[in-house]
């Protein structure tokens, strides 16, 4: 024993086989990275599937225009300011009142940037 009532020697993990049929990589618990990744794609193609289309949810031409204009201008992330911006993102996002084509409520993000921003718009 361990001194603290596990029953475990302090430091070993169990490892166990990955949960994809088939993969004999040992893993802490659920999938191996490449198979948790392959999931996480697969969700992502999912969910797109379902969603409505750009068009339909407002991102039609106009935005479109406006989009490729200001990613020319503002080519480096305005978050992290040191890698390439890859889209852009509403400042105030649009189910809260902010302006669709409004230049002013635009910012250019790299992917990191804006998973994060995501990520934290959910949680609040």
């Amino acid at each position: 024993m361990d001194g603290e009532g596990t029953g475990t020697d302090a430091g070993i993990r169990t490892m166990r086989p990955c949960l994809e049929p088939g993969c004999g990589m040992l893993v802490e618990r659920g999938r191996c990275p490449e198979h948790a990744q392959e999931r996480q794609r697969a969700a992502h193609r999912s969910y797109d599937r379902r969603r409505p289309k750009t068009a339909a949810r407002g991102y039609g031409g106009a935005w479109q225009k406006l989009s490729r204009a200001y990613l020319q201008t503002h080519w480096l992330c305005e978050d992290c300011g040191h890698r390439k911006a890859v889209l852009v993102d509403h400042v105030k996002p649009i189910k809260e009142g902010g302006a669709m084509l409004d230049p002013w409520n635009l910012q250019a993000l790299c992917w990191s940037c804006h998973e994060r921003k995501k990520h934290v718009e959910r949680v609040k």
